[in-house]
């Protein structure tokens, strides 16, 4: 996958093209088009906004995976499921 082409497309932008394919009826590639985006830019949002209800991904919790050490395991004493090995 070739990132150099990724842009941030504005979440207002995302939900004109959920309100463009939705009441307008019009199809995927046209709202594209006319909105100046990739068509698979077009799906995921529609995706989004019909599994979730937000045309965004949002993380359940933010930031990620930390490397624990072995304080932390020793804190969370045996059955240790700190995904430390995964």
């Amino acid at each position: 996958m070739r990132l150099g082409y990724r842009r941030h497309i504005p979440v207002s932008l995302k939900e004109q093209m959920v309100v463009m394919h939705g009441v307008h009826r019009l199809p995927k590639h046209k709202v594209a088009a006319f909105m100046g985006v990739h068509p698979s830019t077009v799906r995921r949002a529609l995706k989004n906004a019909y599994n979730t209800g937000s045309v965004i991904k949002e993380p359940l919790q933010n930031g990620g995976r930390r490397m624990l050490n072995g304080v932390d395991c020793a804190v969370c004493n045996p059955p240790c499921h700190c995904h430390l090995f995964d």
